[in-house]
């Protein structure tokens, strides 16, 4: 997460887990991010092991925590390969 989702304040790079204008409590939704990070490179798992339908699956839910520009294209991918 570049951004805070309240105000739009850049994020510093020091690991804080609150917005440095608004004070918007973060560790949720980076949390979130980082999970859904997680289930894209579960997916490239499924994926080079020729599960494309768990790689459909892991990309769907990883979606659902965060939409990524990558994730979207990565899915789009997987679907036109089932």
């Amino acid at each position: 997460m570049q951004r805070c989702p309240n105000c739009r304040a850049r994020r510093s790079g020091d690991g804080d887990s609150h917005c440095r204008r608004c004070g918007m409590e973060l560790t949720q939704l980076l949390e979130a991010e980082q999970a859904a990070q997680r289930q894209v490179v579960a997916a490239l798992g499924h994926l080079e092991a020729g599960d494309v339908p768990g790689a459909i699956a892991t990309l769907e839910q990883s979606r659902t925590l965060c939409r990524e520009p990558f994730s979207a294209l990565l899915l789009d991918f997987a679907r036109s390969l089932a």
